[in-house]
């Protein structure tokens, strides 16, 4: 009821929490916190949610961990035999997540070797071959081309690379001349795991800040049993919560004063020698001031 609340918050008992004794009294201007009761009989001073920012970071953060895990496995087995068909897979795989379907699922099947380079040479050496075997055919061809004989030359041998289009096998060519220095040499595996070890810590950068930078967050600030202890509770959007409790002795609630540079009232709550600085506006939002700049000591 109204009377319990005004007992409880503007007429504590001797040796209990000091108050805020500046909280505007008419219903509306009373912010929702301070109306607030659990299960348990814990009156919750002041509530915050958890900030949907926090969250986002810390999903962005892991995930940039995880696709730099997958950027070090493919620095790894960039080893000097291995090197085409990780960057036909890097391509292939490419396409997959930005085109959906993919017309080369089954593309070592129709080719002989992964590389394009590759199959365009032995392409070019077929050609070569029969152009000397046959002289006679390649000028006639050449001279009367006829629809029909390339119809069926196609359908006895199929060429692998009429599979790819132009800009693929641009960028594929690409790709394996980003592999190589400017000698055409690939490059050697000690600066592959170089880069490796890059993507490794800057894995284990964004994960660890993903863990730091929410646990400066708090969540509630609590009276238990009775009003003789109070809990802080500050949490981390991967679980990690952390209460710290403290006997009401330890703690002084000073008197809060308006600040004119915005809405509010500003309430510093102190235990021991630190101070938990909380900023609450009218409409009962809690912003945060130098929350634990400094470890608490119970």
């Amino acid at each position: 009821t109204r009377c319990q609340i005004e007992k409880r918050f503007y007429k504590p008992k001797r040796n209990k929490v000091k108050f805020i004794k500046s909280i505007p009294r008419p219903e509306s201007d009373v912010p929702k916190e301070f109306k607030m009761r659990s299960a348990e009989g814990e009156v919750l001073l002041y509530s915050t949610e958890r900030p949907n920012i926090f969250r986002g970071l810390s999903v962005v953060l892991v995930s940039t961990g995880f696709f730099c895990s997958y950027l070090t496995y493919l620095s790894l087995d960039l080893r000097e035999n291995d090197n085409t068909n990780v960057m036909w897979y890097l391509y292939d795989w490419r396409h997959k997540l930005f085109g959906g379907e993919t017309k080369y699922d089954d593309i070592e099947d129709q080719m002989p070797m992964t590389n394009p380079l590759h199959v365009e040479m032995e392409a070019a050496n077929i050609e070569a071959a029969q152009s000397e075997t046959n002289p006679k055919q390649m000028e006639s061809d050449t001279k009367e081309p006829s629809t029909v004989n390339d119809n069926a030359d196609a359908e006895e041998e199929p060429n692998a690379v009429d599979t790819l289009s132009t800009q693929d096998l641009q960028e594929l060519v690409a790709l394996d001349q980003a592999m190589r220095n400017e000698s055409g040499e690939l490059i050697p595996y000690w600066q592959r795991a170089m880069i490796a070890s890059f993507f490794v810590g800057v894995q284990v950068i964004v994960t660890g800040l993903a863990v730091v930078i929410p646990k400066r967050t708090v969540a509630s600030l609590t009276l238990a049993k009775g009003g003789a202890e109070v809990m802080v509770e500050r949490f981390s959007v991967l679980g990690g919560n952390t209460v710290i409790t403290a006997p009401v002795s330890k703690v002084q609630a000073l008197r809060a004063r308006t600040e004119r540079q915005g809405a509010g009232q500003y309430m510093p709550v102190r235990i021991e020698t630190s101070y938990i600085n909380y900023l609450v506006d009218m409409g009962g939002n809690v912003y945060n001031r130098g929350l634990f700049n400094q470890l608490l000591k119970m």
